[in-house]
């Protein structure tokens, strides 16, 4: 894989550069602007090789067992994961459709995506239906551990939990959700938000403010999913 990371600019872009020179001194973040195509059409006119392309904002603690061979990335057009958390769990499938959210089976995330240049014969105009005919390698969510705002609204606090201890498992933190809107209630449980505070430094003084406030108001249960974490 291309040792060069696309992220992609915006307020939190600061946040993924300093958590891949302190996590991951071998790789390099390049910070590229989102064409008027779409976020595959940039990554793939960036691209050298299989690149990864993430979201500005997200933390990023790759290590290298962490990811598929060349070999069988070389088979796919794209990796990425579901939008959905929980659209693939037997027992909390159903809380996409209950709370009316557009989430399906076939909802991916653009946040996080590993793409294949040599794959794709045209470079798409838009996001939308580009993946409809292409070979996709599913991510497993610990490449892309994200916000899922349904969930904070529908499941119990033992089940945010849950998920928050693996966020401390995770290799990709896409948090950027809490960072610009914040958390309420049980939903504080549900991320591993210590991890991402070394990395708001770089920020603006706005941005680096709002941030450290959004994850101060979540300290007490970080602090007990982080303990949690470390006990199990």
């Amino acid at each position: 894989m291309n040792p060069k990371i696309l992220v992609r600019e915006n307020a939190w872009s600061a946040i993924t550069v300093d958590s891949i020179k302190a996590n991951m001194p071998d790789w390099e973040p390049v910070l590229i602007k989102r064409g008027a195509s779409g976020v595959i059409a940039t990554a793939l006119d960036n691209a050298d090789g299989i690149t990864m392309c993430v979201r500005g904002g997200i933390v990023l603690d790759i290590k290298s067992e962490d990811l598929p061979p060349d070999e069988k990335l070389s088979t796919f057009h794209i990796s990425l994961a579901k939008r959905g958390v929980y659209v693939d769990s037997e027992k909390h499938d159903q809380i996409y459709n209950l709370a009316g959210a557009n989430i399906t089976h076939g909802t991916w995330d653009l946040d996080v995506i590993i793409v294949n240049p040599d794959m794709w014969d045209v470079t798409p105009e838009q996001d939308a239906g580009s993946l409809r005919d292409k070979k996709i390698l599913k991510m497993p969510r610990y490449m892309n551990h994200r916000v899922d705002r349904v969930a904070e609204r529908v499941l119990p606090a033992a089940e945010l939990a849950r998920y928050g201890v693996l966020g401390h498992q995770a290799s990709v933190l896409n948090y950027v959700g809490v960072l610009t809107h914040g958390l309420y209630g049980a939903a504080r449980y549900a991320y591993a938000l210590d991890r991402v505070t070394p990395f708001v430094g770089n920020l603006s003084e706005e941005k680096k403010t709002q941030a450290e406030a959004y994850i101060g108001r979540c300290e007490s249960q970080s602090r007990f999913i982080k303990a949690l974490a470390e006990s199990n």
